[in-house]
């Protein structure tokens, strides 16, 4: 059995992204496949034993009704919305875990760490009965409470595996220094970070970008949630976007940038190999 996680990342959809522990455990985070291109991946999901929601904004938690029903997970989610994700999604009781910052839960397979986050800037957005994010999306008609809920409430994780391989996700907009305080203290194996990171609407430059990645002095940062990145400027862009990240973090640091190949699993831990 090897150490450390198997993960693949899904293009940038949200924060979704699947992590297979090395005992077998599948977490997925923020399931986000249908109404996608990405929606041809959800039936390659062979187990879903918890499902993380860092909100509940239809980008993230789209496909956790169907996953509950076909896997029975364990919905881990911020305690202010558990309710209209629960209705919604007509998730059991038994499976809903509601969460609130500052909380640690010891599950058998792995430890987990919820944190308050900030979501990104909402472009001035008030509270409006008739503004509704979904409101077009067809089947997700009653959606309007998480969706509030999702612009309100927003939480990070952190999660020790049994191996002690240690991961952490962070999204949303840095309004105080406490993820980066949190880093400090807890030494991520691999950071997954929210990639969106736009000025005036101008997603920022690619120094930028790398410098906020290295504040959390990750060995491995996976961006996540840059689907707003290929929607405006395209694969190639993006991709060379990136190139330029990985390439200035590489030169003040021994971090690695991965830009997960969508769909494909890759393997992160430690091992030694004889030669």
């Amino acid at each position: 059995m090897q150490s450390g996680i198997t993960i693949r990342g899904f293009d940038g959809s949200g924060m979704c992204h699947e992590i297979i522990l090395s005992d077998g455990t599948a977490i997925l985070m923020d399931p986000y496949f249908s109404r996608t291109d990405n929606e041809k991946w959800l039936e390659t999901i062979q187990k879903a034993d918890y499902i993380l929601l860092t909100h509940a904004h239809f980008d993230h938690d789209i496909d956790v009704g169907y996953l509950v029903k076909k896997f029975s997970s364990k919905v881990i989610v911020g305690a202010f919305c558990a309710m209209d994700v629960m209705k919604f999604h007509h998730i059991p009781y038994d499976n809903l875990i509601p969460a609130t910052p500052g909380e640690m839960f010891h599950f058998p397979e792995f430890t987990l760490y919820a944190y308050r986050a900030k979501h990104n800037n909402n472009g001035g957005r008030i509270y409006a009965p008739s503004d509704d994010i979904a409101k077009n999306a067809v089947g997700l008609e009653g959606h309007q409470a998480c969706d509030i809920w999702g612009s309100v409430e927003s939480l990070d994780f952190s999660l020790v595996t049994g191996d002690n391989f240690r991961i952490m996700e962070v999204a949303g907009e840095t309004f105080w220094n406490d993820a980066f305080l949190r880093a400090d203290e807890f030494h991520p194996d691999l950071l997954i970070r929210q990639a969106g990171r736009r000025v005036k609407g101008v997603q920022v430059e690619p120094a930028a970008l790398a410098e906020l990645f290295l504040r959390y002095h990750a060995p491995v940062v996976i961006p996540a949630h840059y689907d707003m990145l290929l929607k405006k400027m395209g694969r190639e862009k993006t991709d060379a976007y990136f190139a330029e990240v990985g390439k200035v973090m590489a030169e003040k640091s021994a971090s690695r940038l991965l830009v997960p190949e969508c769909g494909r699993f890759y393997h992160i831990g430690v091992s030694v190999e004889e030669k």
